[in-house]
């Protein structure tokens, strides 16, 4: 048993990547969602390599720093199709004294970066 007088705060996002449609043979004519998504997950990935090196100065907590994790991703209709749509679902648990406002602005700001 020990005591707690403090806990990472959970904030869950969803994100939907839409592209364009289009058979495969025939790629100059779609927007793959999937492909955009991957870029999307690769700045996320980055995002969280910077909360691991900033580290828990006070070392209250396991693992010492703030999380960033990607749980879901759907999207796509058959191999020889542009998908059209992606999804996928992820999560942060941040220490408190995190700005809770910087993993999803950043996200923001580089998905606006990539239309």
């Amino acid at each position: 048993m020990k005591v707690v007088n403090a806990h990472k705060s959970a904030i869950t996002f969803s994100t939907d990547v839409t592209g364009h449609e289009a058979h495969s043979s025939c790629i100059h004519l779609g927007v793959n969602a999937i492909m955009v998504a991957g870029d999307l997950l690769a700045e996320l990935n980055r995002i969280r390599a910077e909360l691991i090196a900033e580290g828990d100065p006070t070392g209250r907590f396991d693992p010492p720093y703030s999380t960033l994790h990607v749980g879901v991703i759907e999207g796509g209709t058959a191999k020889n199709i542009i998908p059209r749509r992606c999804s996928f679902q992820w999560e942060t648990r941040l220490l408190p004294s995190a700005d809770a406002e910087r993993v999803p602005r950043r996200s923001r700001l580089f998905a606006r970066s990539r239309t």
